[in-house]
């Protein structure tokens, strides 16, 4: 019958369980080195999972900043667009809104 060590580490989280390292050595020796190299190994991987994420975040927030810009660019025409939309709708229906539809063209002009 063989001696040996057995070790069992869990990393737990929040969401239960992260990841869970078995190890066996035949001597006191090699058991602490196998702890020590899968312990690294564990904690290389979830740094390496925190730079992701991290990465993963950082391109959606310049996404959405790229978004809110581009909104900002073509919010002044969508807003004209809408107008001038309601404008032809207003003076197709009747010649009280022809002459309403003028008044704002005149007002728009002296707005500027």
């Amino acid at each position: 019958m063989a001696k040996a060590i057995e070790f069992e580490i869990k990393i737990k989280g929040d969401s239960g369980v992260f990841k869970t390292l078995s190890i066996e050595a035949t001597n006191a020796d090699e058991a602490i080195g196998r702890i020590v190299e899968s312990a690294t190994h564990a904690g290389e991987s979830i740094r390496r999972m925190a730079e992701q994420s991290f990465m993963a975040d950082t391109a959606v927030r310049a996404i959405q900043t790229l978004s809110d810009v581009v909104d900002g660019l073509v919010a002044p025409f969508n807003s004209f667009e809408t107008a001038m939309r309601k404008a032809n709708t207003m003076a197709l229906e009747s010649k009280e809104g022809y002459k309403h539809l003028s008044m704002q063209h005149i007002m728009l002009i002296d707005y500027q």
